[in-house]
């Protein structure tokens, strides 16, 4: 019965801590890239981010061989400032008909303009549609696919205070 208790307890948790995430995704394209690419490769990036981490997922298809993978933050049109390093710390998962590349940061990884910042001020920054996710390739060294990151779906709760992304 101790054992049951434990693992309800544990499971509980784990779905609080869920529902304190908040998912972005981004859809990623050469056409995005600053200086546009002309590529068949594709993707889709999926971020959640919680108070105390970032996890997320690039499902990309039509590249086997990333070199880099970064955070940014700029205006449309610019680069702008690196402010995560994605492969840093990243699984690299190379399918038949994809790759796949999870990772997870904490806000102590935040560099650039987001260093010494929160998770809370990056989602701000996410909100502003001010961040990018930039995937480099041996074929294509300056970055072959780009995307803006924006809340997934409707409005979401970033944390316990009213503060809300839309």
């Amino acid at each position: 019965m101790a054992i049951s208790l434990v693992l309800v307890f544990t499971i509980n948790l784990s779905s609080i801590y869920a529902q304190n995430e908040v998912k972005y995704n981004a859809k990623l394209q050469g056409s995005n890239v600053v200086r546009p690419v002309n590529t068949t490769a594709a993707g889709r990036a999926v971020i959640f981010v919680g108070d105390d981490s970032l996890r997320w997922k690039l499902n990309v298809t039509g590249i086997s061989d990333p070199t880099m993978a970064h955070m940014h933050i700029g205006k449309k049109g610019v680069n702008g400032s690196i402010i995560a390093d994605l492969l840093n710390s990243a699984k690299i998962e190379d399918k038949p008909d994809r790759t796949i590349i999870t990772g997870k940061i904490t806000s102590a990884d935040l560099q650039g303009p987001m260093a010494g910042k929160t998770f809370e001020d990056l989602q701000s920054a996410f909100k502003n549609a001010t961040t990018n996710i930039d995937l480099h390739t041996k074929s294509h060294p300056n970055g072959e696919l780009r995307g803006t990151i924006k809340i997934q779906g409707g409005s979401a709760n970033v944390s316990a205070t009213t503060t809300t992304i839309n």
